[in-house]
């Protein structure tokens, strides 16, 4: 996803909230003067605390407009007051209100239902576009976790299924066939970045956090044990609490990049090598603590000369270092030579039976476990990693490129419909189901099968080149200054988050969702669940962004019937990292949905609490009916 860049321009926070009460208005509203101003108040103090340069909200219940006001500036340089009628960009709001309708509407198109489309192979969505690119990406997940070399050149093989062998570097489980271990704390063999066997034969395994927190670099820890009990030294009582030790890699890397560990024996040193061609030097906390840095390294011709063939690495008593590799071949050689001593030979595998198959599990991803991200894929795509690939540039790399990197390189963390991981890629990923099922582009079938009938044409919109008198500018804070960010078109990321929408407009939205589909439909078009409540928050550069659907009768905290609400609420910075209370932590959007809900209360009994006698469902016609319409 294309982010947006702060420039040179800076306006002092202070001037914007020395005049703010002066720019702060209800654009409509049903209710009294007393409660409006009452709203009015705590938009005022959410702009004023959080330094916010504007906020805006829009209320409506059973299609009736309840509440619209805005505090803040659009647009601080011009004096141009917030309200609630200028768009915003709403992030992950995106995915709720737009794509995952939109995805809906083709499939009803389609006559396919969303739980059993399949997304890949000769009946999926995508057909077999994308074949290679899953084998690929499944030969890298199994079977070898890792490998690495004892003090007596014992070569020991960790696997998926959770077993480990004993044997020399061409036939692997020469000593010992494979038996269990345990893998550290709650970790899973899918979740170990690399393991490496030091001079004292102590085995040090690195996890990752990827598959447990689906936002920001994934955290790496360290674990100390032996090779049946990867964490017995860190963690001799067994405890699911412990953590292991923190990581830092190199500038610019993380764990997903990695595609093998090992500790030399003369020094201990640990060598990390990553899936660019680089590795780096350095103690099994700062993988880079001797190398300050990475430096490139090569591998073997006879195995295409592909970094990500590499399946692991280790290094022997005297230093050399193996690499084995997807074709069961091995090579030897140094830590920027792995066949610089010995060219690609045969290896024998041991037996291995209750190996996962990750390439039949591509195979049974559906429709609707991308929306509910249950697709077993995890974080965002690689623009930046695609673009290296395909030998092109970030900004006109295209999704199709997008995907088969991340097919290729990021693996799947278990069975689909069995984990849930949030996953920005498993929406934005609907650009090409999109456009290879329908040959439309994306934004366009959108445009023309979603957002026009919903009658906002031109009221929820991609994110282009620059704004109009429509859009509210976006800002960010640095050194307690608000500087309006550059605007870039959002282009790769438009399905997961990039579009723009005013709060009146999301309302209506929502209004148009409610009126066309039970409230177990919208739940699975990619939104996500407060109870009986629907919601969803975005988080990007220049907006943060929340959208609502109370069902009726629904009472809150206080037993007051907010049943019926469908309630949007945006400013323009991204305000999500923040650290207002001081206390090491980001704040989050949490705030937003507390002041949400004492809005929600101050308006609970104003507006129509039954709702209207609603239309033919859509997608009921023709033969074809959405599962998730039964009741």
């Amino acid at each position: 996803m294309k982010t947006l860049k702060a420039t040179p321009i800076a306006v002092a926070l202070a001037a914007a909230c020395a005049t703010l009460s002066a720019h702060a208005a209800t654009d409509y509203s049903i209710a009294p003067a007393s409660v409006n101003n009452q709203i009015q108040i705590l938009l005022n103090q959410a702009a004023a605390t959080r330094n916010l340069p504007g906020i805006s909200i829009a209320v409506s219940r059973h299609g009736e407009s309840v509440y619209a006001g805005a505090a803040g500036w659009a647009d601080i340089a011009s004096g141009v007051p917030m309200r609630s009628d200028l768009r915003s960009r709403i992030g992950s709001v995106s995915k709720a209100i737009v794509t995952g309708p939109g995805g809906y509407r083709m499939l009803e198109q389609a006559g396919r239902e969303p739980k059993q489309a399949l997304v890949y192979g000769p009946n999926g969505l995508l057909g077999t576009t994308y074949d290679a690119d899953i084998n690929e990406g499944a030969s890298t997940q199994a079977p070898i976790v890792e490998v690495d070399i004892s003090s007596t050149d014992k070569t020991y093989t960790w696997y998926q299924n959770g077993t480990v062998s004993v044997g020399a570097s061409n036939n692997l489980g020469q000593y010992e066939a494979p038996q269990p271990f345990k893998a550290p704390a709650t970790w899973l063999p899918i979740d170990i970045a690399g393991i490496a066997i030091a001079k004292n034969d102590t085995v040090y395994t690195w996890v990752q956090d990827a598959r447990k927190v689906s936002s920001g670099t994934p955290e790496v820890r360290v674990y100390k044990g032996t090779p049946t009990d990867l964490d017995s030294i860190t963690n001799p009582l067994n405890l699911s609490t412990a953590n292991g030790s923190k990581v830092s890699l190199p500038a610019g890397y993380s764990a997903l990049n990695i595609v093998g560990m090992a500790i030399a024996k003369s020094n201990d040193h640990v060598y990390t090598w990553f899936n660019d061609g680089r590795m780096a030097e350095g103690t099994s906390t700062d993988l880079d603590y001797y190398s300050n840095g990475t430096v490139s390294f090569t591998t073997a011709n006879q195995t295409g000369g592909k970094v990500r063939n590499i399946r692991g690495i280790g290094i022997a008593s005297n230093d050399r270092v193996y690499a084995w590799f997807g074709n069961n071949t091995a090579s030897s050689g140094w830590s920027r030579d792995l066949d610089a001593y010995i060219a690609p030979y045969a290896v024998q595998m041991p037996n291995q039976p209750g190996m996962p198959d990750f390439k039949a599990r591509y195979y049974t991803i559906t429709a609707q476990h991308l929306l509910d991200h249950q697709a077993a894929f995890t974080r965002s795509g690689d623009a930046d990693g695609a673009a290296a690939m395909f030998n092109t540039t970030t900004e006109l790399v295209d999704y199709a490129q997008i995907h088969r990197h991340f097919l290729r390189t990021r693996p799947m963390i278990g069975e689909p419909g069995k984990v849930s991981s949030y996953s920005n890629h498993g929406i934005g990923m609907w650009t090409v189901l999109v456009e290879g099922f329908t040959g439309i582009r994306f934004a366009d079938y959108m445009e023309g099968w979603l957002i026009s009938p919903m009658g906002l044409s031109g009221k929820i919109v991609p994110q282009g080149p620059t704004l109009d008198s429509q859009d509210a500018a976006g800002y960010a804070l640095s050194n307690g200054q608000m500087q309006p960010i550059t605007v870039e078109a959002s282009n790769t990321g438009l399905a997961a988050g990039g579009y723009r929408a005013s709060t009146q407009s999301m309302v209506k939205a929502m209004e148009w969702l409610t009126g066309n589909y039970s409230y177990t439909c919208i739940n699975e078009m990619g939104w996500g669940t407060e109870g009986a409540v629907l919601s969803h928050n975005g988080a990007i550069d220049g907006g943060n962004a929340l959208a609502t659907i109370v069902p009726a009768g629904f009472k809150n905290g206080g037993g007051r019937d907010v049943g019926g609400f469908r309630i949007a609420l945006s400013i323009n910075r991204d305000a999500s990292d923040d650290d207002n209370d001081g206390d090491g932590d980001q704040d989050g959007l949490g705030w937003m949905y507390e002041l949400r809900d004492d809005i929600a209360d101050l308006l609970s009994t104003y507006g129509p609490k039954t709702a209207p006698v609603q239309g033919p469902v859509i997608g009921s016609g023709g033969g074809f009916k959405l599962a998730c319409q039964s009741k």
